[in-house]
């Protein structure tokens, strides 16, 4: 079974602020990351799911599931300025921060059994206005996209297609597809090794591939239903396990299984606090966030 679009969660570095999405109340909660402490709840569009932080513009970008649409937000005030339109079931977002770009994924629609009809889509925005620029032809019902900024690629997970699509963020164009494992979900960078995590929900790994040349370079086997993940800068790649309520650390450098941390049932996102090292678990079946201490995820890479 397809766990249900994930609650999301992302931290601005620069404000120490994380933005996290209410799908089932159409806003987003903005907390003192350091704290945890919840500073103002934001009205946007009808479910929201996903959200981006755009640090070079000072702009949030908060994607409306149901009404088709991105919501753009001041992060200093918090103040919604604009509402896009984009394609069909917007379910992921990420921001090239040095290109200003915004790469939205559309899952696309469905029949009245849930299943996808024909393939997804990416729309392309201006980080700095929100203004459409292109959209993409990708796999079938895509459910992830992340970036690197120092090759300028974005990758998208292809939960229908088993595949990777890599796109070109200058260009806006499609480099190449990859096989990935079975139900891919989502996505982690660690641009320091130049590695590209994908989570196989229906696999229970995570493959590991080569940025620049999209080649594979081994699969590591995790818990119960990999569903989505977070890398750090510390060499770290925080693995929720949907099925299994818990969340795998990875040593990225390596890809190896560093250990595994008890969280709440049905972690569905998760997001690191740079400063401070803390990483955030969205638990969604529990409506709770575990919070991960640098000293629980810290352990001697073999």
């Amino acid at each position: 079974m397809t766990p249900l679009p994930p609650t999301k969660i992302e931290v601005d570095q620069r404000t120490h602020r994380a933005f996290v999405v209410n799908e089932g109340g159409d806003s987003v909660s903005v907390l003192d990351a350091a704290t945890g402490r919840v500073q103002r709840m934001v009205a946007v569009g009808h479910t929201p799911v996903a959200v981006a932080v755009d640090e070079g513009t000072n702009r949030i970008f908060v994607t409306n599931y149901r009404v088709a649409s991105v919501s753009v937000l001041d992060a200093l005030t918090g103040r919604v300025l604009r509402t896009i339109a984009v394609g069909t079931g917007p379910i992921a977002v990420s921001a090239d921060q040095i290109l200003n770009r915004v790469f939205v994924v559309n899952r696309g629609s469905v029949d009245t059994d849930r299943q996808p009809i024909g393939t997804g889509t990416v729309s392309v925005l201006d980080g700095r206005t929100g203004a459409p620029l292109r959209t993409l032809r990708v796999g079938t019902y895509p459910l992830a996209v992340q970036i690197d900024e120092d090759t300028h690629r974005a990758f998208v997970a292809n939960y229908g297609s088993d595949t990777m699509s890599v796109l070109d963020t200058a260009h806006g164009t499609i480099v190449r597809t990859v096989p990935v494992g079975h139900y891919p979900s989502s996505i982690g960078v660690d641009q320091r090794t130049g590695h590209v995590f994908v989570t196989n929900y229906g696999s229970n790994t995570v493959t590991m591939l080569a940025s620049r040349s999209g080649a594979m370079l081994r699969a590591i086997d995790v818990g119960a239903g990999p569903w989505t993940m977070e890398v750090d800068t510390s060499g770290h790649a925080f693995v929720a396990e949907n099925d299994a309520a818990q969340v795998a650390v990875l040593a990225t450098a390596q890809g190896t299984l560093v250990r595994t941390i008890t969280v709440g049932a049905n972690p569905s996102e998760v997001a690191v606090d740079e400063r401070t090292g803390q990483a955030f678990v969205v638990n969604t079946q529990n409506n709770t966030i575990s919070v991960i201490s640098p000293a629980a995820s810290a352990a001697h890479h073999p």
